[in-house]
């Protein structure tokens, strides 16, 4: 991340781009806003003329009270025409808050798609990445717009408090103005205290929360069941509960206190004010109507000035976010610069690929060789850290940042890439179960394509769940999950959906399966694997599994240990010696005799 962002030049980025996301919205509150001005200085004008001809009128001074009721009338309509334009400001900030957190996620979305894997191994980017997704969209409006209309609005208050107290010594209005920095700087720092006691909160916060949703969900809940866990975990979460909620008391009791001084400071500062105001008037020199808008437009300045003040922290905040939001569209992408797809026949060579996950020095992968042809069932074992993921995750192409080459059908594809991608399907341990219909479910295994229903009940029926999915009011239709008031399946029927999404996929001649089952029992283990092998008679297959009972029944197994491999052969004759994946086979053997 090369660029340096700091504080006014990540808010005018922030304008900039809400400016060019939704110009005539923007421009139209800036043109709002500018009716501040005349509005303001007419509304006082005539509540000053108001006071002053009910008072004459009072006083016996005025005659008829017609003026009075001309002026109210006139005030009135002004307000209501204000009002007006508040309330169609009110509808387009709402319509543009909207706009602008869905383009924000648009792009963010867009952004992390093409992301390297290897930056969420990165523990910095990984906790900004983290931070932008949770928070970014929500303050994206604040940083990009109101923070500049705040400081707009605070030079309008300025410009008018000014000039309606020129009607005072020169000298007044200069020390109020000092003295309202003297409040701001304060403020800041007040507020900077406040902002630091509400954040030394945050962490017992997210405890709190975290034991509070320990029991929300389905799985959570179960286990603190069984395991008689729901008491102490309650238990755990009074306690941090009372801690949070006396501790947030303590913070509102110095929140007060910090609140209390420089708005005790700017009282004082309006009394002096006040006072001489009160001057002019006794010595004749202003009408009673002077001291009505000075003390309106005290009030009003003094709650921009608070808000100014104690919200800096809270923009410093949202700043900051908005900062690592621009450092993360910053970042390199890799993006697929090919269409390109693998033949009926192919031939992948890894050729010394060594590979180094950021903030680590380990050779994940040291001298990495290995060669795969088309149509290969070849199973992939090894120890755990040997290197099995991190060589499934270069020959997806989820990341091309390592030494060596890898090289498809003789041709070096270290600055490409799209060949490999755009033709292997996975499924990992951890297979996201979509809460979608049963067809979006497989039908997301081939977005370039439309699926007739005949087409779906065809894979339903090679997966065997055909007659399952018929049983269901809205068969291949029907919702999945809970969010929907859908259907749960077992997880022998989530993984035989996962594998319908694979047939789903012409375009896939190579299947990874990493560690597909470890959920299921044997039985069910061996009953998807030979599935799968059933299915795939075009597809070369890669099994990576700690179970090595179904890995008898592949062409080819390769033993992984240390980043390399350390055996590639057929089953018999591996078993037939002294090998690595014989000692592992029998011990595994020996669990079951």
């Amino acid at each position: 991340m090369a660029k340096k962002y700091n504080y006014f030049s990540t808010t005018f980025l922030a304008f900039k781009r809400a400016f060019k996301d939704c110009p005539f919205i923007v421009s139209f509150k800036l043109l709002i806003l500018l009716t501040e001005i005349p509005s303001q200085l007419i509304g006082l004008f005539l509540l000053e003329e108001i006071t002053n001809k009910a008072y004459d009128f009072i006083n016996g001074v005025e005659t008829s009270f017609l003026p009075v009721i001309h002026n109210i009338i006139l005030f009135s309509l002004i307000l209501f025409v204000f009002a007006i334009l508040n309330a169609i400001s009110y509808v387009l900030q709402q319509k543009l808050d909207c706009k602008l957190r869905y383009l924000y996620l648009q792009r963010l979305n867009k952004k992390l798609s093409n992301l390297p894997l290897e930056y969420y191994e990165t523990q910095e980017i990984d906790n900004k990445i983290q931070l932008v997704k949770n928070f970014g969209a929500y303050i994206y409006p604040r940083v990009s717009l109101y923070s500049w209309l705040d400081i707009f609005y605070c030079f309008i208050s300025i410009g008018i408090f000014i000039f309606i107290t020129t009607r005072l010594p020169w000298w007044v209005v200069l020390i109020f103005i000092i003295c309202c920095i003297i409040y701001i700087i304060l403020g800041v720092y007040f507020g900077k205290k406040l902002y630091n006691k509400y954040d030394e909160l945050e962490l017992t916060r997210q405890r709190r929360n975290y034991l509070y949703f320990l029991t929300q969900s389905k799985e959570t809940h179960q286990d603190s069941l069984m395991n008689r866990l729901t008491i102490p975990i309650i238990k755990k979460w009074r306690k941090l509960n009372d801690n949070y909620n006396n501790e947030a008391i303590k913070a509102d009791l110095v929140s007060s206190k910090f609140e209390v001084i420089p708005n005790l400071f700017y009282a004082l500062i309006c009394l002096f004010v006040l006072y001489f105001v009160i001057t002019e008037i006794v010595n004749g020199n202003q009408e009673i109507g002077f001291f009505t808008i000075v003390m309106t437009n005290i009030i009003s300045f003094g709650n921009m000035l608070h808000n100014l003040s104690f919200d800096y922290q809270f923009d410093i905040r949202d700043n900051q976010i908005y900062r690592s939001y621009l450092e993360i569209m910053d970042l390199d992408e890799e993006k697929p610069n090919s269409n390109e797809q693998l033949s009926s026949s192919f031939n992948i060579e890894f050729e010394d690929v060594t590979y180094i996950y950021p903030q680590s020095e380990h050779k994940a992968l040291n001298s990495f060789n290995l060669k795969i042809h088309e149509n290969e069932i070849i199973a992939i074992v090894g120890y755990n850290g040997s290197g099995k993921t991190t060589f499934v995750n270069l020959l997806t192409e989820l990341t091309k940042n390592y030494q060596g080459n890898i090289i498809v059908n003789g041709k070096n594809i270290n600055n490409e890439m799209g060949i490999l991608k755009n033709s292997i399907s996975c499924i990992f341990q951890d297979f996201i179960q979509y809460s979608f219909t049963i067809k979006e479910n497989i039908c997301l295994g081939n977005i370039n394509k439309t699926f007739k229903d005949e087409e779906i009940e065809q894979i339903l029926n090679k997966v065997g769940l055909l007659d399952f999915v018929n049983t269901l009011p809205n068969g291949i239709n029907t919702m999945l999950g809970q969010i929907e008031q859908g259907i749960d399946l077992s997880k022998g029927q989530w993984q035989r959906l996962a594998i319908a999404r694979l047939l789903a996929n012409d375009d896939s001649k190579i299947w990874i399966l990493d560690e597909p089952t470890s959920f299921l029992d044997p039985m069910g283990e061996i009953e998807i694997y030979d599935l799968i092998k059933s299915l795939c008679k075009d597809k070369t297959i890669l099994f990576i599994s700690h179970r090595l009972g179904f890995s008898r029944q592949c062409q080819r197994i390769l033993v992984f240990k240390d980043g390399k491999i350390i055996e590639d052969d057929e089953p018999d004759k591996l078993m037939n010696r002294n090998s690595l994946y014989k000692e592992m086979y029998e011990t595994q053997k020996k669990w079951y005799e």
